[in-house]
């Protein structure tokens, strides 16, 4: 009995006994585990210095024995420290680009484990790896930035970029390929608000993105738009005799080439931005062009101003530039709103020519006032044609060039308004001829008019020479061309017509009144008739005097004053209009007077003639 009751305490020991065991066990389990878990958290700060000691002193005995050794960086999870800080801290290069984006790689992988710890005591380090990362993007982010100013250096010929249209990215920034691959891999680098270095990341690709658009504005103004501009006016045909419209032509085709050269950079520029910031806000191609825009506004602006200063003398460029904005405007509409422009870029060739179209309209009234009230003081060479017949006729022969735009311009300001309540000189016009060629017949009435009221102060004979020259010039140039007869119209060859036939009959009444000498006696104030048989021997002997003191002074006045020195045909008529006139009249005369005016008479009927035609022909 006893026995047995020992056996039953000793069962009870045993059991408790294994109990505890197994209570032992279990905390020595978890313990191990702790252990391990300690080990892999503190494995890295031992194991890397003394391997890095380990491997330093094999290379060290390697070295010493004449080995040719290349040492190398144990690449390691874990091997995150003062090596990639070493890398990042020195700016990258094209040759160590691999080291370095290997080394931010691996900063980055760090974080990413660390921040799976929830220990406090991860995040001063998570901290100082974020940096790191930050400083990293920020470096390769100046690197990229060196590239790009690299390919912004070369002036663009906008004629050519106007030929070719839209280029590819790599042909608008011709160092993008050095670059993309960096900015490839910078857009792979983590952003997110969540990830620890997300932040750091974001505003360094916000701000690089800015630089970028900073270094690509001040590429299109400064070696695109201001070359351009500066080159504008420096070509100088103008100041050449009979260079004024080539200069016209060059500057009116130098401004379509900038703003087709403009709107295919805008193009090239918008692909380029796609390639390198995809994900770019709304406004970003904008902000590159404003300052370029504002440039060009105030280049149209400073055109504007020029032609409006001297509206008269560059009427014809003021046509040319409106017609050149008007031919742009859609185009440039419709490209500007397509890349997101403001409103204000978007208008700006629309405002432009709205401006430039004011001038255009009070060009009119005023070329005619100048044609009106021309300064032709002083006696001057009558004959040369005057400057206003010069530049009228000039107006005239060069609208068919912009007979589209001036026929719109002159319908919308209305038929005959031009006039501005002036009393027209012509008060009829030709129902047959267009609004343009009303116009024109205005122009060529008030011509005639300032012509005419020049001649008032002149010799009969002189007056008629200096009409006859200048309308003369006129009709032939302006009727003898298909182009410029149809601008005339009928309105206006009747007008110019009508003058010249005046000017014609005034000069024979020149003559006429030569004739007249034959028959006037100065003595008794009597006239005898050219057809009478006879006369005293002192009235023949004053009208021959007369006679031939008078044509002496018309000879003097021809010979100073010249006829038609242009016109041949109209010398060669005027001198056998002029010979049938006086000739057969003289030879009458001397015929009565036989027995007086072989005394008296200086020249006999051939030699008379032979005078008047070397006066006139």
């Amino acid at each position: 009995m006893e026995g047995e009751t020992e056996l039953a305490l000793l069962e009870q020991r045993l059991a408790q006994t294994n109990k505890l065991a197994s209570r032992m066990t279990g905390i020595l389990a978890q313990l191990d585990a702790r252990l391990v878990k300690l080990d892999k958290t503190i494995a890295p700060f031992g194991i890397q210095p003394l391997t890095k000691e380990a491997q330093n002193i094999d290379n060290a005995l390697s070295i010493l024995g004449g080995k040719d050794v290349k040492t190398k960086i144990i690449q390691s999870e874990y091997a995150v420290g003062k090596h990639e800080e070493d890398i990042i801290s020195r700016s990258p290069q094209e040759s160590n680009l691999r080291d370095y984006t290997d080394a931010i790689d691996r900063l980055v992988k760090e974080i990413d484990r660390l921040g799976k710890n929830e220990r406090r005591s991860t995040e001063a380090r998570i901290k100082d790896y974020s940096r790191l990362v930050d400083l990293g993007a920020r470096n390769l982010v100046g690197l990229v930035l060196k590239h790009v100013k690299d390919g912004s250096q070369k002036e663009v010929d906008l004629k050519k970029a106007a030929d070719d249209g839209p280029t590819s990215p790599p042909t608008t920034l011709p160092t993008l390929g050095n670059a993309m691959s960096i900015i490839q891999y910078l857009s792979r680098l983590p952003r997110a608000s969540t990830h620890p270095a997300g932040n750091h990341i974001s505003v360094t690709m916000n701000q690089a993105r800015e630089s970028y658009l900073s270094t690509r504005r001040e590429y299109i103004l400064t070696k695109c738009l201001t070359p351009a501009i500066r080159g504008f006016d420096e070509d100088r045909r103008g100041s050449s005799p009979g260079g004024e419209e080539e200069a016209r032509i060059v500057k009116c085709r130098k401004m379509a080439i900038l703003l087709n050269g403009v709107l295919s950079l805008m193009q090239s520029e918008q692909l380029l931005l796609e390639h390198v910031f995809p994900e770019s806000p709304a406004k970003s191609l904008a902000s590159i062009f404003d300052p370029s825009l504002n440039a060009l506004e105030d280049f149209l602006t400073s055109q504007i101003a020029t032609i409006k200063k001297s509206l008269t003398s560059t009427t014809f460029y003021a046509f040319g530039l409106y017609e050149t904005l008007v031919q742009h405007q859609a185009d440039w509409r419709a490209i500007t709103s397509e890349l997101d422009f403001d409103a204000r870029q978007i208008k700006l060739l629309e405002e432009a020519s709205s401006v430039l179209r004011g001038a255009c309209l009070r060009s009119f009234p005023e070329v005619l006032v100048d044609i009106r009230t021309s300064q032709t003081g002083g006696k001057g060479d009558t004959s040369s044609i005057a400057d206003v017949t010069y530049r009228t006729v000039h107006y005239v022969q060069t609208l068919p060039t912009f007979e589209a735009i001036v026929t719109g311009l002159l319908g919308s300001l209305g038929d005959r308004n031009w006039l501005m309540g002036a009393v027209p000189a012509t008060q009829k016009i030709a129902e047959s001829d267009n609004t343009l060629q009303h116009f024109v017949a205005d122009m060529m009435s008030g011509l005639v008019e300032q012509l005419e009221a020049r001649a008032r102060g002149m010799r009969k004979l002189v007056a008629a020479i200096f009409l006859l020259n200048n309308l003369s010039y006129a009709l032939n140039v302006l009727t003898t061309s298909a182009e410029t007869a149809s601008m005339l119209g009928s309105g206006g060859e009747s007008v110019l017509e009508r003058g010249f036939r005046e000017a014609r009959a005034r000069y024979m009444d020149v003559w006429q009144e030569l004739l007249g000498l034959l028959a006037e006696s100065t003595n008794t104030g009597t006239v005898a008739r050219l057809t009478g048989t006879s006369g005293d021997k002192q009235v023949v002997k004053d009208s021959l005097a007369h006679f031939f003191a008078r044509l002496d002074e018309l000879e003097a006045l021809s010979r100073q004053h010249s006829l038609a020195r242009h016109d041949q045909n109209l010398r060669d008529r005027l001198s056998q209009e002029t010979r049938r006139l006086v000739t057969p009249a003289f030879s009458a005369y001397t015929a009565r007077h036989a027995k007086h005016v072989e005394r008296y008479a200086r020249s006999s009927p051939a030699d008379l003639e032979k005078r008047i035609t070397s006066m006139i022909a």
